[in-house]
């Protein structure tokens, strides 16, 4: 499945173009990081940038929140690579797990919507009849 998500560029890419969220080419940011490390960071800042705001005005302030904290954590970490990559890895699980625990209230939600109805018993006449 995931082969297919990858390769099928033109399909994503309108996807991403409909919904309003910035064109990505993989393949121009590894050039440009390699090439010109500024030109990468000012890409990278401006995709950010417009995928903000492309989001919901709902998840704008929490998505601007958690760049800001992104920032501030770099900064703590420049010039350490693998610990910054360690704080990024973190986050990431952090919201893995809180994506999972709303995905679990959502399930409990929607076991007690299919839950069973308890059987009826009417009885007319002296005889029942189950509804």
């Amino acid at each position: 499945m995931l082969s297919s998500i990858l390769t099928d560029r033109k399909a994503r890419s309108r996807k991403e173009e409909f919904m309003g969220y910035p064109k990505v080419d993989i393949e121009e940011l590894f050039r440009l990081a390699a090439a010109d490390p500024a030109g990468f960071e000012k890409k990278s800042r401006e995709l950010i940038r417009e995928t903000i705001e492309a989001a919901s005005p709902e998840a704008r302030p929490k998505l601007t929140g958690l760049q800001w904290k992104i920032e501030q954590e770099r900064r703590r970490f420049k010039g350490s690579p693998e610990q910054y990559a360690g704080f990024a890895f973190g986050l990431m699980w952090e919201s893995f797990r809180e994506l999972n625990s709303s995905l679990a209230g959502f399930r409990k939600s929607a076991d007690k919507m299919t839950e069973p109805k308890p059987e009826l018993k009417l009885i007319v006449n002296n005889k029942e009849e189950k509804n």
